[in-house]
C-alpha cells in the first residue's frame, strides 16, 4: 500500500524503467566502436535524475532532453555506417 504511488514523481518514476528498458533493448543491437560513448552515456542517464519534488522534475526534463539528443545521435550514427557500407 503506497499512498505516494499516485504522485506525479512516481508515476514518472515507474515509466522511466520501462523507458531504459526499452531503449537498452534498441540501442544495443546498434553497439559499435563508435556508437559505444553514446550508448554508455545514455545507460547512465538514469543516474542524473535526483532530488525530490521541482529539483527532481527539473532533472528529468533535463534528462528528457539529454536522451532525445543521445538517440538521435545514435541513429544517425548508425544510419552512416549503414549507407556507407553500402
Amino acid at each position: 500500500f503506497d499512498i505516494f504511488g499516485y504522485s506525479e514523481e512516481r508515476k514518472i518514476e515507474r515509466g522511466l524503467i520501462r523507458q531504459y528498458e526499452q531503449d537498452l533493448k534498441r540501442i544495443l543491437t546498434l553497439y559499435t566502436a563508435v556508437t559505444k560513448p553514446a550508448i554508455i552515456e545514455l545507460a547512465m542517464l538514469p543516474l542524473s535524475i535526483k532530488g525530490f519534488g521541482p529539483v527532481k522534475l527539473e532533472n528529468y526534463k533535463k534528462a528528457s532532453a539529454k536522451r532525445k539528443s543521445l538517440l538521435a545521435s545514435i541513429d544517425e550514427t548508425t544510419l552512416g555506417l549503414t549507407q556507407a557500407a553500402e
